[in-house]
């Protein structure tokens, strides 16, 4: 919907062309939101119906399933379904301006931790000492381990980490622009090879702008 705009320049043309503005900023708000809604459904449901299927098909030949193996794959999906919501809680958060906890996070430290959990690839990490931000150690936590899981999933066979002073960037929105939207959705297309799940790379692209950064 917008407003007929007189040809004649008067407070009147000035008056439409304002509401006009603002009813597309409100339509482009509204259609993000609904986006969001479908990728967050999305999300949830592809871990619940493979942990639906992997119980159905036990019940099939309760005497012939292994059990433990049938359990361990239902944590693995219960664990992407505590990230997802962890990850919808975060942005939440973000979205309502919410600093987090604010407080002094040594990087190097950071990504020497994170890094240090064991992975299928082996984590190549070069930390430049010294470098301190005043953040979420949380958020960043969450960020860090959100990147390392999708190298993860494509590195060939390292997975190279920096911490190192570069300045203050210029940073960027919240909320993507149609070209990073579309970056983003390319990213979290399950045809593509990097997959990412849709309102992960949401979070991360807002953890990241809150600190000035661009991805």
């Amino acid at each position: 919907m917008r407003l007929p705009v007189p040809d004649r320049a008067d407070e009147i043309r000035g008056l439409a062309e304002t509401a006009n503005q603002t009813l597309e900023r409100l339509e482009s708000a509204l259609e993000q939101q609904r986006r969001f809604a479908s990728d967050a459904s999305h999300d949830l449901r592809s871990p619940i119906t493979a942990m639906r299927t992997e119980l159905e098909m036990a019940m099939l030949a309760p005497e012939e399933t292994d059990w433990r193996e049938t359990g361990a794959k239902l944590l693995a999906g219960l664990d992407r379904l505590q990230n997802i919501v962890t990850d919808l809680l975060t942005l939440a958060r973000l979205d309502a301006g919410e600093p987090g906890t604010l407080e002094p996070v040594d990087l190097g430290e950071l990504v020497s931790c994170e890094s240090a959990t064991p992975r299928s690839k082996q984590v190549v990490t070069s930390l430049e000492p010294g470098v301190v931000v005043t953040g979420d150690r949380h958020r960043l936590a969450r960020l860090l381990t959100n990147l390392l899981d999708n190298a993860e999933r494509h590195a060939e066979s390292t997975i190279p980490r920096n911490a190192a002073d570069r300045g203050l960037g210029d940073g960027c929105p919240f909320r993507p622009s149609p070209a990073q939207s579309q970056r983003l959705r390319r990213f979290s297309d399950p045809t593509e090879r990097c997959s990412v799940p849709p309102t992960t790379m949401i979070t991360m692209n807002g953890t990241v702008c809150t600190y000035r950064g661009s991805m």
